[in-house]
């Protein structure tokens, strides 16, 4: 399979609106902080969804995502406990500080700062 083309914006508007510190909306993806301060192990993260958009497609993904978390918001009655429970994110979790793999495992054509 080759490696995803990603698109990355720094200083992005995306995360805050979310409460997040990144967000990835295939095949881009929000950092809130500027590159300077992106943590790469929050890149990593964000790098494990782009891999997983890639491998089951987009519409599979991101359907697949948000029933879980729905399903889970039902069940913990919380954002946290279902954001942290949904499949997605436990592998993301897992596997984000194998940093120099995953880091080689996406192409970065284009990175966005966004002045603040």
């Amino acid at each position: 399979m080759s490696k995803p083309n990603v698109r990355i914006v720094y200083n992005s508007i995306v995360p805050r609106l979310m409460f997040a510190e990144g967000v990835t909306i295939y095949p881009f993806i929000f950092i809130k902080a500027s590159k300077l301060k992106a943590h790469p192990v929050l890149l990593a993260h964000e790098f494990i969804h782009i891999l997983q958009v890639h491998a089951s497609g987009w519409l599979k993904f991101y359907l697949t995502y948000l029933w879980d978390y729905a399903r889970l918001l039902c069940k913990f009655k919380g954002h946290e406990w279902a954001y942290l429970n949904n499949p997605a994110e436990i592998e993301a979790y897992k596997y984000q500080w194998n940093t120099s793999h995953l880091f080689h495992s996406v192409n970065i054509v284009k990175e966005y700062n966004v002045d603040e």
